[in-house]
């Protein structure tokens, strides 16, 4: 993955995770308790967020809707993820090749692996 001199992995590290916040707040009028990303390598990123769960997601986790509160999060994700490789291809001018997500409700993790593709 190339990067030009004001885009250096630990730039993009400081900048992707409030990205990823402000789109994630925008998208869900939820503010997550946090964001974190890391290069693995050149092409490869581990994005975590924290606390993902919405308020009608937790109200249906609260009236012991589980499998609905899944259903409900598998649609929110695929939202997501859809928003969130427009955003990086647009921030690190790389095409995303693979962008793979796993959500826990009981921990309210969302970890999210990508890979870059050339250019």
């Amino acid at each position: 993955m190339s990067y030009s001199p004001s885009k250096t992995p630990a730039t993009e590290e400081t900048a992707l995770p409030e990205q990823v916040s402000h789109l994630y707040a925008r998208l869900f009028n939820h503010q997550l308790r946090s964001a974190s990303c890391h290069f693995l390598a050149p092409d490869r990123l581990a994005i975590v967020l924290d606390d993902f769960a919405t308020p009608a997601e937790r109200l249906l986790l609260s009236s012991g809707k589980e499998a609905l509160t899944q259903e409900w999060r598998e649609k929110l994700n695929h939202i997501f993820q859809r928003r969130l490789r427009e955003t990086l291809e647009t921030s690190l001018q790389q095409p995303v090749e693979d962008l793979i997500s796993q959500y826990q409700l009981r921990t309210g993790r969302i970890s999210i692996l990508v890979v870059f593709g050339k250019h």
